[in-house]
């Protein structure tokens, strides 16, 4: 009987429905992330804070808090930096939470670096950091002088490099004969950041080094962090070489057409490249030469007239001058 009068119900309402007189029934509304809960709808986490200095840029070794804070249970944060995504944390915390990133994972390069945080039903928020620097490589080192004096001033004085990098240098430190030697940059960015290397000519007092020769370590570092190590022959040599003069005699004549000057030079310390010789007539510079000697026939047409006086020094490698050998002859 209960079954009949279903039927009889169900087909009035079919009848009634047919008529077109009605209107047909609104479709249900959409279900939203908060549906079927009580409470304020939901609402995505935020980045509170992204903790990276301004200085120095993040190196392989640089991580940084990002702090989120959320109502709900959060899900990921992922990073966009130079068009790639990582993925770096997943959590599930109420309130405020921690997630650490790796610079290393960000890749290299200067950039804007983007974050975002999104909670498990996919309700995302994000933040970005402008011109964001991570320096994954180490700096470049050139030597410029591997042999100098320790009793010179100047270059001849210097054991020098050039050191590069392609964001901003840190410091440069000399291991060599039991001793460090080190030189800081400055803590700040330099004005070709982003437009050239950071380049820089790096010289220690020979002085400092004393007498020595053997290998020696040089250790870049960059601001980052990043270190590279070269080692190099150094030779610190205090001992001036030698000069001979074989011709002219003292108190020659010379007249008419040429006369020849022979010298030589000997260094018995420092390096196996001779000395060069450095002729001088009548107060004038006129040659140097490649040792260990030289024969230099000299014009007398170029010669005033009475004493002339022929001087030859002899210098080494490092820079040490031998005691000047002179000759006064008349023409």
């Amino acid at each position: 009987m209960r079954a009949l009068s279903t039927l009889a119900l169900l087909t009035a309402a079919l009848l009634v429905g047919c008529g077109g007189d009605e209107p047909e029934p609104e479709p249900a509304p959409a279900r939203t992330p908060n549906a079927g809960r009580a409470g304020p709808p939901a609402e995505p986490p935020t980045i509170r804070a992204i903790e990276i200095p301004t200085f120095p840029p993040l190196g392989p070794a640089s991580r940084f808090d990002v702090v989120v804070d959320s109502r709900d249970a959060w899900a990921a944060l992922t990073a966009t930096f130079k068009n790639r995504v990582t993925a770096f944390a997943t959590a599930s915390s109420n309130g405020r939470a921690r997630a650490a990133v790796r610079a290393r994972d960000l890749g290299e390069g200067q950039g804007t670096l983007v974050l975002e945080v999104c909670d498990l039903l996919n309700a995302c928020s994000a933040r970005a950091v402008e011109d964001l620097i991570v320096d994954l490589s180490p700096p470049e080192i050139e030597p410029e002088r591997l042999v100098a004096s320790p009793k010179v001033s100047g270059t001849a004085g210097q054991i020098a490099f050039w050191v590069a990098d392609d964001w901003v240098l840190g410091d440069v430190r000399l291991e060599t004969f039991g001793k460090v030697l080190t030189r800081d940059f400055p803590k700040a960015y330099p004005s070709t950041l982003g437009k050239a290397w950071d380049v820089s000519r790096v010289a220690f007092d020979a002085s400092l080094l004393g007498e020595s020769s053997g290998v020696a370590s040089l250790v870049a570092r960059d601001a980052a962090g990043n270190e590279v190590r070269r080692s190099f022959q150094l030779v610190v040599d205090g001992t001036p070489p030698t000069a001979t003069i074989t011709a002219p005699l003292e108190g020659a004549h010379v007249a008419g057409g040429t006369f020849a000057v022979r010298a030589a030079a000997l260094d018995v310390g420092g390096t196996t490249t001779p000395p060069t010789l450095e002729l001088w007539i009548g107060g004038a510079r006129v040659a140097e030469l490649p040792g260990p000697a030289i024969d230099v026939d000299v014009d007398t047409a170029t010669l005033p007239p009475g004493p002339v006086e022929v001087r030859v020094l002899a210098r080494d490698e490092a820079g040490n001058e031998s005691a000047p050998i002179v000759r006064t002859i008349t023409h």
